[in-house]
Protein backbone atom coordinates (compact mmCIF):
# COMPACT_ATOMS: atom_id res chain seq x y z
CA UNK A 1 0.00 0.00 0.00
CA UNK A 2 1.10 3.56 -0.71
CA UNK A 3 0.01 6.85 0.85
CA UNK A 4 -0.39 9.95 -1.30
CA UNK A 5 1.21 12.85 0.57
CA UNK A 6 0.05 16.41 -0.01
CA UNK A 7 1.63 19.74 0.87
CA UNK A 8 -1.59 21.65 0.17
CA UNK A 9 -4.46 22.59 2.48
CA UNK A 10 -7.79 20.77 2.19
CA UNK A 11 -11.11 20.53 3.97
CA UNK A 12 -14.35 18.64 3.47
CA UNK A 13 -17.88 20.00 3.38
CA UNK A 14 -21.15 18.06 3.19
CA UNK A 15 -23.08 18.49 -0.05
CA UNK A 16 -26.05 19.56 2.06
CA UNK A 17 -24.49 22.82 3.26
CA UNK A 18 -25.98 26.28 3.23
CA UNK A 19 -24.74 29.49 4.83
CA UNK A 20 -26.63 31.07 7.72
CA UNK A 21 -25.78 33.84 10.14
CA UNK A 22 -25.34 32.80 13.75
CA UNK A 23 -26.62 35.48 16.08
CA UNK A 24 -23.69 36.89 18.02
CA UNK A 25 -25.27 36.68 21.48
CA UNK A 26 -26.24 33.01 21.67
CA UNK A 27 -24.82 31.05 18.72
CA UNK A 28 -24.80 27.81 20.70
CA UNK A 29 -28.61 27.80 20.84
CA UNK A 30 -28.85 27.88 17.04
CA UNK A 31 -26.27 25.25 16.08
CA UNK A 32 -28.05 22.01 15.28
CA UNK A 33 -26.70 18.56 16.08
CA UNK A 34 -26.43 17.59 12.41
CA UNK A 35 -24.83 20.80 11.17
CA UNK A 36 -21.16 21.41 10.47
CA UNK A 37 -20.54 24.60 12.43
CA UNK A 38 -17.42 26.65 13.04
CA UNK A 39 -16.55 30.15 14.19
CA UNK A 40 -13.89 32.10 12.37
CA UNK A 41 -11.98 34.81 14.23
CA UNK A 42 -14.54 37.51 13.42
CA UNK A 43 -17.08 35.68 11.30
CA UNK A 44 -19.49 33.46 13.23
CA UNK A 45 -21.35 31.24 10.74
CA UNK A 46 -23.16 27.96 10.57
CA UNK A 47 -23.14 25.47 7.71
CA UNK A 48 -26.52 23.80 7.93
CA UNK A 49 -28.25 20.95 6.13
CA UNK A 50 -29.53 21.87 2.68
CA UNK A 51 -31.06 18.94 0.80
CA UNK A 52 -30.42 19.14 -2.94
CA UNK A 53 -33.21 16.61 -3.50
CA UNK A 54 -35.74 19.22 -2.43
CA UNK A 55 -35.05 21.38 -5.47
CA UNK A 56 -34.97 20.66 -9.18
CA UNK A 57 -32.22 23.24 -9.68
CA UNK A 58 -28.78 21.73 -9.12
CA UNK A 59 -27.25 25.20 -9.20
CA UNK A 60 -29.07 26.19 -6.02
CA UNK A 61 -27.20 23.69 -3.86
CA UNK A 62 -24.02 23.86 -5.98
CA UNK A 63 -23.67 27.59 -5.32
CA UNK A 64 -24.38 27.07 -1.63
CA UNK A 65 -21.71 24.39 -1.33
CA UNK A 66 -19.10 26.28 -3.36
CA UNK A 67 -19.40 29.56 -1.49
CA UNK A 68 -19.69 27.85 1.89
CA UNK A 69 -16.48 25.96 1.16
CA UNK A 70 -14.62 29.04 -0.06
CA UNK A 71 -15.70 30.97 3.02
CA UNK A 72 -14.61 28.16 5.32
CA UNK A 73 -11.08 28.39 3.89
CA UNK A 74 -10.74 31.78 5.63
CA UNK A 75 -8.89 33.39 2.72
CA UNK A 76 -8.17 37.11 2.87
CA UNK A 77 -8.51 37.19 -0.89
CA UNK A 78 -12.13 37.38 -2.08
CA UNK A 79 -11.63 36.56 -5.78
CA UNK A 80 -11.38 32.94 -6.88
CA UNK A 81 -10.79 30.77 -9.90
CA UNK A 82 -12.15 27.29 -9.32
CA UNK A 83 -11.55 23.91 -10.93
CA UNK A 84 -14.53 21.64 -10.26
CA UNK A 85 -14.37 17.85 -10.49
CA UNK A 86 -17.28 15.46 -11.06
CA UNK A 87 -17.53 11.70 -11.07
CA UNK A 88 -17.28 10.33 -14.61
CA UNK A 89 -20.94 9.37 -14.96
CA UNK A 90 -22.10 12.75 -13.69
CA UNK A 91 -19.63 14.56 -15.93
CA UNK A 92 -20.91 13.02 -19.15
CA UNK A 93 -24.57 12.76 -18.20
CA UNK A 94 -25.32 15.97 -16.30
CA UNK A 95 -22.50 18.46 -16.90
CA UNK A 96 -24.97 21.09 -18.18
CA UNK A 97 -26.42 21.28 -14.67
CA UNK A 98 -23.11 22.73 -13.45
CA UNK A 99 -22.58 25.47 -16.01
CA UNK A 100 -24.41 28.38 -14.35
CA UNK A 101 -22.45 29.20 -11.22
CA UNK A 102 -23.14 32.54 -9.54
CA UNK A 103 -20.28 34.96 -10.06
CA UNK A 104 -20.51 36.40 -6.55
CA UNK A 105 -22.25 35.93 -3.23
CA UNK A 106 -22.75 38.39 -0.40
CA UNK A 107 -22.03 37.14 3.13
CA UNK A 108 -23.01 39.05 6.25
CA UNK A 109 -20.98 38.86 9.47
CA UNK A 110 -20.54 40.65 12.78
CA UNK A 111 -17.61 42.66 14.17
CA UNK A 112 -18.05 44.07 17.69
CA UNK A 113 -21.80 43.84 17.34
CA UNK A 114 -21.86 45.60 13.97
CA UNK A 115 -23.14 43.70 10.94
CA UNK A 116 -20.93 44.01 7.84
CA UNK A 117 -20.92 42.45 4.39
CA UNK A 118 -18.31 40.52 2.46
CA UNK A 119 -18.48 39.61 -1.22
CA UNK A 120 -16.87 36.43 -2.51
CA UNK A 121 -16.41 36.21 -6.27
CA UNK A 122 -15.87 33.18 -8.51
CA UNK A 123 -14.46 34.96 -11.54
CA UNK A 124 -13.80 31.85 -13.62
CA UNK A 125 -14.23 28.09 -13.35
CA UNK A 126 -13.57 24.90 -15.33
CA UNK A 127 -15.07 21.42 -14.93
CA UNK A 128 -13.19 18.12 -15.21
CA UNK A 129 -13.74 14.42 -14.50
CA UNK A 130 -12.40 13.66 -11.03
CA UNK A 131 -10.46 10.67 -12.32
CA UNK A 132 -8.65 12.91 -14.82
CA UNK A 133 -7.68 15.19 -11.93
CA UNK A 134 -6.50 12.18 -9.91
CA UNK A 135 -4.28 11.19 -12.83
CA UNK A 136 -2.88 14.74 -13.00
CA UNK A 137 -1.93 14.49 -9.32
CA UNK A 138 -0.23 11.11 -9.78
CA UNK A 139 1.58 12.27 -12.92
CA UNK A 140 3.67 14.56 -10.70
CA UNK A 141 5.08 11.65 -8.67
CA UNK A 142 4.98 8.54 -10.90
CA UNK A 143 8.04 7.73 -12.99
CA UNK A 144 6.10 6.98 -16.17
CA UNK A 145 4.63 9.55 -18.53
CA UNK A 146 1.65 7.28 -19.31
CA UNK A 147 -0.13 4.97 -16.89
CA UNK A 148 -3.48 3.42 -16.00
CA UNK A 149 -5.54 4.66 -13.06
CA UNK A 150 -8.46 2.63 -11.68
CA UNK A 151 -10.92 3.87 -9.06
CA UNK A 152 -13.17 1.48 -7.17
CA UNK A 153 -16.28 3.10 -5.72
CA UNK A 154 -19.47 1.99 -4.05
CA UNK A 155 -21.60 3.27 -6.94
CA UNK A 156 -19.18 3.24 -9.90
CA UNK A 157 -15.93 1.81 -11.17
CA UNK A 158 -13.87 4.29 -13.20
CA UNK A 159 -10.70 3.91 -15.22
CA UNK A 160 -8.43 6.07 -17.35
CA UNK A 161 -5.41 5.43 -19.53
CA UNK A 162 -3.65 8.72 -18.87
CA UNK A 163 -1.65 10.35 -21.64
CA UNK A 164 -0.28 13.77 -20.57
CA UNK A 165 -0.19 14.98 -24.19
CA UNK A 166 -3.99 14.71 -24.50
CA UNK A 167 -6.64 17.00 -23.04
CA UNK A 168 -9.43 15.76 -20.78
CA UNK A 169 -11.84 14.96 -23.62
CA UNK A 170 -9.35 12.85 -25.59
CA UNK A 171 -8.27 10.58 -22.74
CA UNK A 172 -9.32 6.90 -22.77
CA UNK A 173 -11.92 6.32 -20.05
CA UNK A 174 -13.94 3.34 -18.89
CA UNK A 175 -16.94 3.13 -16.57
CA UNK A 176 -18.62 0.20 -14.84
CA UNK A 177 -20.74 -0.80 -11.84
CA UNK A 178 -19.46 -0.13 -8.35
CA UNK A 179 -18.76 -2.68 -5.64
CA UNK A 180 -21.95 -1.86 -3.73
CA UNK A 181 -23.98 -4.29 -5.83
CA UNK A 182 -21.51 -7.16 -5.49
CA UNK A 183 -19.64 -6.93 -2.16
CA UNK A 184 -21.67 -7.24 1.03
CA UNK A 185 -18.98 -5.90 3.40
CA UNK A 186 -17.00 -3.39 1.37
CA UNK A 187 -16.22 -1.33 4.49
CA UNK A 188 -14.68 -4.31 6.34
CA UNK A 189 -11.50 -3.18 8.12
CA UNK A 190 -9.77 -6.58 8.19
CA UNK A 191 -9.67 -9.75 10.28
CA UNK A 192 -9.54 -9.40 14.04
CA UNK A 193 -6.76 -10.90 16.09
CA UNK A 194 -6.85 -11.44 19.81
CA UNK A 195 -10.63 -11.28 20.22
CA UNK A 196 -12.83 -14.06 21.47
CA UNK A 197 -12.95 -17.21 19.30
CA UNK A 198 -16.48 -16.53 18.02
CA UNK A 199 -15.58 -13.01 16.83
CA UNK A 200 -12.35 -14.23 15.25
CA UNK A 201 -14.23 -16.96 13.39
CA UNK A 202 -16.86 -14.52 12.12
CA UNK A 203 -14.17 -12.07 11.03
CA UNK A 204 -12.35 -14.82 9.13
CA UNK A 205 -15.59 -15.83 7.40
CA UNK A 206 -16.18 -12.23 6.29
CA UNK A 207 -12.62 -12.05 4.96
CA UNK A 208 -13.07 -15.26 2.97
CA UNK A 209 -16.38 -14.03 1.56
CA UNK A 210 -14.91 -10.67 0.54
CA UNK A 211 -12.03 -12.33 -1.29
CA UNK A 212 -14.44 -14.58 -3.18
CA UNK A 213 -16.85 -11.74 -4.01
CA UNK A 214 -13.97 -9.48 -5.08
CA UNK A 215 -12.66 -12.14 -7.43
CA UNK A 216 -16.12 -12.64 -8.96
CA UNK A 217 -16.68 -8.89 -9.27
CA UNK A 218 -13.38 -8.33 -11.07
CA UNK A 219 -13.80 -11.37 -13.29
CA UNK A 220 -17.44 -10.86 -14.31
CA UNK A 221 -17.91 -7.07 -14.21
CA UNK A 222 -14.62 -5.22 -14.55
CA UNK A 223 -11.87 -7.34 -16.11
CA UNK A 224 -12.87 -6.71 -19.72
CA UNK A 225 -12.88 -2.95 -19.09
CA UNK A 226 -9.45 -3.09 -17.45
CA UNK A 227 -8.04 -5.18 -20.29
CA UNK A 228 -9.16 -2.61 -22.87
CA UNK A 229 -7.02 -0.03 -21.09
CA UNK A 230 -4.09 -2.43 -20.72
CA UNK A 231 -4.04 -3.14 -24.47
CA UNK A 232 -3.09 0.51 -25.05
CA UNK A 233 0.22 -0.15 -23.28
CA UNK A 234 0.64 -3.68 -21.87
CA UNK A 235 3.58 -2.77 -19.63
CA UNK A 236 1.99 0.37 -18.15
CA UNK A 237 1.87 0.77 -14.39
CA UNK A 238 -1.60 0.46 -12.84
CA UNK A 239 -2.50 2.74 -9.94
CA UNK A 240 -5.57 1.74 -7.90
CA UNK A 241 -7.53 4.08 -5.61
CA UNK A 242 -10.82 3.74 -3.75
CA UNK A 243 -13.56 6.09 -2.63
CA UNK A 244 -14.23 6.81 1.03
CA UNK A 245 -17.01 4.21 1.34
CA UNK A 246 -14.56 1.35 0.69
CA UNK A 247 -12.09 0.42 3.42
CA UNK A 248 -8.36 0.41 2.64
CA UNK A 249 -8.33 -3.32 3.44
CA UNK A 250 -10.99 -4.13 0.83
CA UNK A 251 -9.35 -1.75 -1.65
CA UNK A 252 -6.10 -3.67 -1.28
CA UNK A 253 -7.92 -6.97 -1.90
CA UNK A 254 -9.51 -5.58 -5.08
CA UNK A 255 -6.12 -4.37 -6.32
CA UNK A 256 -4.59 -7.79 -5.65
CA UNK A 257 -7.12 -9.40 -8.01
CA UNK A 258 -5.74 -7.47 -11.00
CA UNK A 259 -3.30 -9.72 -12.84
CA UNK A 260 -0.35 -7.40 -13.28
CA UNK A 261 3.05 -7.10 -11.62
CA UNK A 262 2.88 -3.30 -11.85
CA UNK A 263 -0.20 -2.66 -9.69
CA UNK A 264 0.13 -0.08 -6.92
CA UNK A 265 -2.69 0.38 -4.42
CA UNK A 266 -2.83 3.86 -2.91
CA UNK A 267 -4.50 3.94 0.49
CA UNK A 268 -5.47 7.62 0.25
CA UNK A 269 -9.12 8.39 -0.56
CA UNK A 270 -9.76 9.10 -4.25
CA UNK A 271 -11.47 12.48 -4.02
CA UNK A 272 -8.79 13.89 -1.73
CA UNK A 273 -6.34 13.12 -4.54
CA UNK A 274 -8.77 14.55 -7.12
CA UNK A 275 -9.05 17.88 -5.31
CA UNK A 276 -5.25 18.21 -5.31
CA UNK A 277 -5.11 17.39 -9.02
CA UNK A 278 -7.83 19.96 -9.69
CA UNK A 279 -5.76 22.59 -7.90
CA UNK A 280 -2.71 21.67 -9.99
CA UNK A 281 -4.56 22.08 -13.30
CA UNK A 282 -4.06 25.59 -14.67
CA UNK A 283 -5.91 26.25 -17.91
CA UNK A 284 -7.28 29.69 -17.03
CA UNK A 285 -6.52 32.49 -19.47
CA UNK A 286 -5.00 34.56 -16.69
CA UNK A 287 -4.20 34.00 -13.04
CA UNK A 288 -2.52 36.65 -10.91
CA UNK A 289 -2.00 37.48 -7.25
CA UNK A 290 -5.48 38.99 -7.00
CA UNK A 291 -7.03 35.54 -7.48
CA UNK A 292 -6.89 32.40 -5.36
CA UNK A 293 -7.08 29.10 -7.22
CA UNK A 294 -9.10 26.30 -5.59
CA UNK A 295 -9.77 22.70 -6.59
CA UNK A 296 -13.18 21.30 -5.62
CA UNK A 297 -13.82 17.57 -6.01
CA UNK A 298 -17.56 16.89 -5.80
CA UNK A 299 -18.80 13.40 -5.01
CA UNK A 300 -21.92 11.88 -3.53
CA UNK A 301 -22.39 13.25 -0.04
CA UNK A 302 -19.42 15.60 0.26
CA UNK A 303 -17.06 17.94 -1.55
CA UNK A 304 -13.34 18.39 -0.89
CA UNK A 305 -11.68 21.81 -1.33
CA UNK A 306 -7.92 22.18 -1.87
CA UNK A 307 -5.69 25.24 -2.20
CA UNK A 308 -2.47 26.70 -0.85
Amino acid sequence: MYIFYSTLKSHELPNYASIHNIEKKHPQTIIKHNSSAFEEKLYPYEFEDFDSQETKNVNVWLNQVLYAGLFKFKFRNTKFKVNIGLNLREYYRNINDYLSISKQKKLNYFIRGKELSKFLQIQDYCIYPNIYAQAIAFSRIINESEFILLKFGKDDFEGIYFDPTLNKEKQHYTLGPGVGEFLTDFNFEGPQNGGNPAENKQSKQIETKIKFQSNQYIKNQILRKINKLITLKPDASIVVVRDAAISPYVGDILASKIRSEKVKFVISEANSIASEGLYLIDEFESLDSSHTKVGVAISKGKSIFTSK
